[in-house]
């Protein structure tokens, strides 16, 4: 019993079990001592003696060993505590400068356009969207977000007939708008913008200027007579966008038109795909089209538009791969496996005329 006792000394000094644990298990040894010292008492009472005075040397060492381990595991516990409570302190200082740092100021604001002539809309952001939707009203609703580093203004203003963002770039991290604009008030719309991106969705003008460093464009239900878009690293996404010229550059993203209805088109990028899909959309603007479409390292598809009053000529060019055109009623006056020039064969008689001139590099281009 007492190798027991000792086992159980041991095993509260390593910490394995408490003290109080430690004294029930005791308390349990002794009872079964002596309830075996009833049995043998006239034999073994010098033997219990020695065993109750074993077990009360025992007693008293785990009640010094407690009261020496107390406030070791009281400081040791609390030790613990104070590393937990200033892990929390460092985490909830982190989650506070994250969440305001990475908090927007919101301002918003509403402005009427006056009616006239030559109104125009300028919003230049700084790595943030512009997020434009077009309707029919005649008042500017803006909500803008806003990081800076100084107690600097930001607002919107009109001078003349022009409407922009007013404020001071150097002290600005980061602005971004959302905002719906009278759709047909504005005959110019210039929109610019880093390392974020830049949808429009329903707006009628004379003149769209776009660009974006870093970032994509989207264009959707766009009526102007010039549209230019640049950017840089971005994709260009345009659909069902009417008008006499479009001009779509980008490097090293794709390219993609389908719905739309634009006289001359001029698509360049690189290292990205272009589509140009016109399959299911009648043209109206005019009865010549010029659509050019020049990439590298990346294929060029064509889906065009079937009809007995629309006619095409062809001219392709690429290297290092092949050209296929999948069109009925196709007449090649060049047909090579790298350059292919061709009209179908209604060109002379068809009322519409659509001029394609395609090129790329180590890439297929396909037509149908």
């Amino acid at each position: 019993m007492v190798e027991e006792k000792m086992k159980i000394l041991k095993m509260l000094e390593e910490g394995k079990i408490t003290a109080d644990e430690a004294v029930n298990l005791l308390n349990s040894l002794d009872g079964k001592i002596t309830n075996k010292n009833k049995t043998h008492e006239s034999r073994d009472n010098q033997q219990q003696k020695k065993t109750e005075s074993y077990s009360m040397d025992i007693d008293k060492k785990i009640e010094a060993l407690s009261k020496d381990l107390a406030p070791k595991i009281e400081k040791a516990a609390k030790t613990v505590i104070d590393k937990a409570n200033s892990f929390a302190d460092k985490i909830s200082k982190s989650l506070s400068s994250s969440t305001s740092s990475s908090q927007k100021k919101v301002l918003n604001f509403e402005m009427y356009v006056v009616k006239g002539d030559n109104s125009q809309l300028r919003l230049k952001c700084k790595n943030g969207k512009i997020h434009i939707k077009g309707y029919n009203g005649d008042k500017i609703t803006a909500k803008i977000g806003y990081n800076n580093n100084e107690n600097s203004r930001i607002e919107l203003l009109r001078v003349d007939n022009t409407y922009y963002l007013n404020y001071d770039e150097a002290y600005f991290t980061n602005v971004a708008i959302e905002a719906f604009v009278p759709e047909f008030l504005f005959s110019k719309i210039y929109l610019e913008t880093t390392n974020s991106s830049v949808f429009v969705d329903g707006l009628t003008g004379d003149e769209i200027d776009i660009a974006v460093n870093n970032g994509p464009i989207e264009l959707k239900n766009i009526s102007a007579k010039n549209v230019k878009l640049e950017t840089t690293n971005g994709n260009i996404h345009l659909e069902n966008i009417t008008g006499r010229l479009l001009h779509a550059e980008s490097s090293n993203g794709f390219i993609d038109i389908k719905l739309s209805d634009v006289t001359n088109m001029n698509l360049i990028t690189s290292n990205g795909e272009i589509i140009i899909d016109s399959s299911i959309r009648e043209l109206k603007e005019s009865n010549t089209y010029e659509w050019k479409a020049e990439t590298s390292n990346a294929t060029i598809k064509v889906n065009t538009l079937k009809g007995f009053d629309i006619a095409y000529d062809i001219k392709a060019l690429t290297s290092l791969n092949e050209i296929q055109i999948n069109m009925a009623n196709i007449d090649f006056i060049e047909n090579e496996k790298s350059y292919i020039k061709a009209i179908t064969n209604n060109y002379h008689t068809a009322l519409k005329k659509v001029n394609i001139n395609l090129e790329t590099s180590n890439a297929p281009i396909t037509l149908f």
